[in-house]
């Protein structure tokens, strides 16, 4: 039988003051609260660091969910009355979720691919909207210093692409799990700091040369539908495929 696409959530959310204790304590809980979830495939609470990018200097007021489902009617009931999702709303100052259609995604995230989609959840030629990636590394504690060295170079440069309109980095092990979210303004706008800004390349291609990695995943997504705000602002106004189901 042919695969069947994903539903794919991502909510970051700002902590109300007083909550970091709360948030800490959930990164030991969340993991049981999404496998009470019917329909299920993917689920993870992740910390966050300052700045946009990859970063050493933990974030402690600013958490991310990450969840695959078997549709979009088990992600919006997640959404709806989840435990874990309405103590997050509680708990928070500020929260943007989107939920995303994966298109495209390579590797392994814990021994899996999270992100299956059907074999026609490509991009339109015709498509003009905004993208989602999603990169993830378990890196090789070897390489650690490596790795780390390189990450304020394409730091800086990923501040001045063109068409960025959002990124986080997230992590679930400090150092040595890390992972970016970035929200686009369109495919080519992705395309052009993947392969064309300097920094950036030359670290792919050493990646591979000297084997950083012990596992990677690389994902790109459409979002079907946002809501919230994300420092004040909500990237995706008016911006996503819309297909009726509104987020909570």
């Amino acid at each position: 039988m042919p695969q069947q696409s994903s539903t794919v959530l991502f909510t970051i959310f700002f902590l109300r003051q007083g909550k970091k204790g709360w948030a800490f304590r959930q990164m030991g809980l969340a993991k049981k609260h999404f496998k009470q979830q019917k329909g299920l495939r993917f689920g993870v609470m992740l910390g966050t660091g300052h700045g946009r990018g990859f970063s050493l200097r933990p974030d402690f007021g600013k958490y991310a969910l990450l969840s695959s489902w078997e549709n979009p009617a088990d992600a919006g009931r997640f959404l709806d009355s989840s435990e874990l999702y309405q103590a997050v709303k509680k708990n928070s100052g500020e929260i943007f979720t989107v939920r995303l259609q994966p298109v495209m995604a390579k590797g392994q995230w814990h021994g899996i691919n999270p992100f299956p989609s059907s074999a026609d959840a490509v991009l339109p030629a015709d498509y003009g909207g905004p993208v989602v990636a999603l990169t993830r590394a378990g890196i090789h504690w070897q390489r650690l210093l490596r790795f780390w060295k390189h990450v304020p170079a394409v730091s800086e440069e990923t501040g001045q692409a063109g068409g960025l309109l959002a990124q986080t980095g997230m992590g679930e092990i400090p150092v040595l799990e890390q992972a970016t979210l970035s929200i686009w303004e369109d495919e080519k706008s992705l395309t052009e700091f993947a392969y064309k800004m300097r920094q950036h390349v030359e670290v792919i291609r050493k990646t591979r040369s000297e084997q950083w990695y012990r596992e990677e995943l690389f994902a790109r997504f459409i979002p079907v539908e946002a809501s919230g705000s994300w420092n004040g602002t909500n990237p995706l106004a008016g911006k996503c495929r819309n297909d009726g189901i509104q987020l909570l």
